[in-house]
């Protein structure tokens, strides 16, 4: 479970899947999925909030020379961050309730049409 929401950001990731660890823990960041994850996690692995992101290319492998900065920072550019969306709680269950119930209606939960009688306002209505 996450602490506070506003010490995490939200990445998506548009490149191709990227790994990166830390504080000894491994982190997948998937095409296109989004992930949570701590700012502190998103500014060593991305530079999140840092002017210089040398650093964060080279650990990527995305620019190990200067000659290949301007690629990685096209790369990462097509990773973004968000803050993370508020989280609508469901409501608990409370383990009363029962299985579902067929009340004598049609066989696999279908609708049946009322029966049919005289309208109001014929004769036999009630």
């Amino acid at each position: 479970m996450m602490e506070d929401r506003s010490t995490y950001v939200r990445v998506v990731n548009h490149n191709k899947d990227v790994a990166g660890r830390f504080n000894g823990k491994d982190y997948v960041f998937k095409t296109g999925k989004p992930l949570n994850v701590p700012e502190l996690v998103a500014r060593h692995i991305f530079g999140f909030g840092l002017e210089d992101k040398t650093s964060a290319l080279s650990r990527l492998g995305w620019a190990r020379t200067s000659d290949e900065l301007e690629a990685g920072l096209e790369k990462l550019a097509k990773v973004t961050f968000d803050d993370v969306p508020e989280q609508v709680d469901a409501p608990k269950r409370t383990g009363t309730a029962g299985p579902p119930v067929n009340a004598g209606g049609t066989e696999g939960g279908g609708f049946s049409s009322p029966p049919k009688g005289p309208k109001i306002g014929e004769v036999g209505a009630r």
